[in-house]
C-alpha cells in the first residue's frame, strides 16, 4: 500500500463527516435574503433570486434599502 493510499484512508476513517459533504440535499430554487437596518429600522426580507436568476422586483426593493443616507 502507498502512503496517499493509506492516507487517504485514515483520514475517512478520522473524519467520516467529510465523506458525507456530497450527499446534501440540492439548495432551494428561490434564495431568500433577510436584513435589518439598524439606524433607520427599516428591513427587506424576500427572494432575490429563483430558477430564472435574479428576481424581478428585489433590485429595486434592494436599492432602495441599500440607499446612501445623509
Amino acid at each position: 500500500m502507498d502512503r496517499r493510499a493509506f492516507l487517504g484512508a485514515a483520514g475517512s476513517a478520522a473524519f467520516p463527516w467529510s465523506a458525507w459533504a456530497a450527499f446534501r440535499p440540492p439548495a432551494p430554487a428561490v434564495r431568500r435574503l433577510k436584513l435589518f437596518n439598524a439606524h433607520t429600522g427599516e428591513s427587506f426580507d424576500g427572494p432575490y433570486r429563483d430558477e430564472g436568476g435574479a428576481s424581478a422586483s428585489a433590485p429595486a426593493e434592494l436599492s432602495e434599502f441599500l440607499r446612501d443616507h445623509p
